[in-house]
């Protein structure tokens, strides 16, 4: 929690983290990150991972399972004309530093990673009367991601709206070399007052 909440400037608290040396799980439960004014900024409910033993052998590091349950994320545009996250742009906006020649992506795979029950919230506090529109549930699906050389994974990205409008992303994600590819689809999808 210290650590978090150091690099993050943001009060972090963790509920519990459970460690399983026997088939290389841990497990974060309830960890929450706060605003400056002490409200829930964004967080989840339950961050499972689960590494691969055999990927040692294979010169390749596997995440066999990754299982993130109800994370929740909440947009805020301000009074004075400022959003919740300025501090934190301002915080990480530093240039990283140039790679080298012969820098490379370490050899790495993640079978699979789920994101289920999402929820992401999006607040406008500077009108006269207080705007919130709510996205949940949402789901993020992902196979294969790897980032050996012309591998490419797969992903799924859905959800529903405020207006119970529904979402739909899928597609091929690459990371060596960097390549996405996908369809989009919508159904009744929109703000309620923001584009009015």
């Amino acid at each position: 929690e210290e650590q978090l909440s150091d690099l993050l400037g943001r009060k972090v608290t963790i509920g519990a983290i459970k460690l399983n040396p026997l088939v290389l799980s841990a497990t974060t439960s309830n960890l929450t990150v706060h605003e400056t004014d002490g409200e829930p900024f964004a967080g989840f409910e339950s961050l499972y991972v689960n590494v691969q033993l055999s990927s040692l052998f294979r010169w390749a590091g596997t995440v066999r399972d990754v299982r993130l349950l109800a994370p929740f994320g909440v947009l805020k545009l301000l009074p004075e004309g400022k959003m919740n996250i300025d501090d934190l742009v301002a915080k990480f906006s530093q240039p990283a530093p140039s790679p080298k020649p012969d820098d490379s992506l370490p050899r790495a795979i993640v079978a699979r990673l789920d994101v289920i029950d999402g929820k992401f919230t999006v607040a406008n506090l500077a009108t006269t009367e207080s705007i919130q529109d709510v996205f949940t549930p949402i789901t993020f699906t992902l196979e294969n991601l790897s980032t050996l050389k012309g591998r490419q994974g797969e992903y799924r990205f859905g959800g529903v709206g405020p207006l119970g409008g529904t979402f739909d992303v899928h597609g091929n994600l690459a990371l060596n070399p960097p390549r996405i590819q996908g369809s989009f689809s919508s159904v009744g999808g929109q703000f309620s007052h923001y584009w009015e």
